[in-house]
């Protein structure tokens, strides 16, 4: 199953959305898969659904929220590449990332392993890590949309 769900940002009263694969069975682990610069676009939805797919639970945050919600470009036409480097020149890496750390997401029910993030291209700076340690207090929350 798949859906748009509503993420709140503790502390702020805000929120952003995010596409979540939840697999069929028991979910391995949870993946935060951090978009590429067209957004959460086909693509990433087909890369969570993969991960879904594979057993984990795969949340697709929106990093471009605070500039537009809902981003999901393709790189089919020179309007859509210029929107989206746009956005990313417009984007703050450590403002944005800052939320979509997986501990502070709740991705899965606490006796689930936590997995590693997938990294595409707006974040290519971030490392693939395993998360080894328990998970910390939340800061997030996800909830459904309505």
């Amino acid at each position: 199953m798949s859906e748009m769900v509503k993420v709140e940002v503790a502390g702020g009263g805000d929120y952003f959305d995010a596409y979540l694969a939840t697999p069929s069975g028991t979910p391995k682990g949870g993946v935060v898969v951090i978009q590429e610069i067209f957004g959460v676009n086909a693509d990433i939805k087909e890369t969570a659904n993969w991960l879904a797919g594979e057993g984990y639970l795969a949340l697709a945050p929106d990093l471009f929220w605070r500039q537009e919600r809902n981003v999901a470009l393709t790189d089919g036409s020179e309007d859509e590449w210029q929107k989206a480097f746009a956005l990313m020149n417009g984007y703050d890496g450590d403002e944005g990332l800052a939320i979509c750390k997986p501990r502070s997401i709740i991705c899965a029910p606490p006796d689930v392993p936590r997995s590693a993030q997938s990294v595409f291209a707006l974040a290519a700076a971030w490392s693939i890590s395993p998360l080894a340690a328990p998970m910390a207090t939340p800061t997030l929350l996800i909830t459904a949309s309505a």
